[in-house]
């Protein structure tokens, strides 16, 4: 479905944006991956554990990343594209997350149960898929 391809073509411009920073000094890379890192964030907050994944790369096989200020820039760009939406939350108590908490938990009927089941295996399946993409780019930048 439409979300699905979302998901994927998401994380897989935030990896690709990811790798040409690390192999170009270009600040457009760097504003790039900001404004893909922020509309992922619009689209899924799943997106949090690809950037928390890349992250823990950084801190483990590229810590001078950190010196870089275009990785902050990127930052404030993803931030400000997000935050809207974060006010958004904040005022309506993080509405979505608990509907989403309360599915899964007030999962009365066996349906229920099995229809929030198959959602949640879909979006690890993809995660899955993207993180087996992302290693191969990861493998690609070490031995570059």
């Amino acid at each position: 479905d439409c979300d699905i391809q979302k998901q994927c073509f998401n994380r897989i411009f935030i990896a690709y944006y990811f790798y040409k920073c690390m192999h170009e000094e270009k600040s457009i890379n760097w504003i790039k991956l900001g404004l893909f890192v922020g509309f992922s964030f619009l689209n899924k907050y799943q997106t949090g554990l690809v950037i928390m994944a890349l992250g823990i790369w950084s801190l483990i096989f590229r810590r001078e990343i950190f010196k870089n200020i275009y990785l902050y820039i990127a930052m404030i760009i993803a931030f400000l594209i997000f935050s809207p939406h974060l006010l958004w939350l904040v005022k309506y108590d993080f509405f979505p997350l608990m509907y989403f908490e309360g599915e899964l938990s007030s999962s009365s009927s066996l349906i229920n149960f099995i229809i929030a089941s198959v959602k949640l295996t879909r979006s690890l399946y993809i995660n899955a898929n993207i993180a087996n993409i992302t290693k191969k780019i990861f493998k690609k930048l070490k031995y570059d």
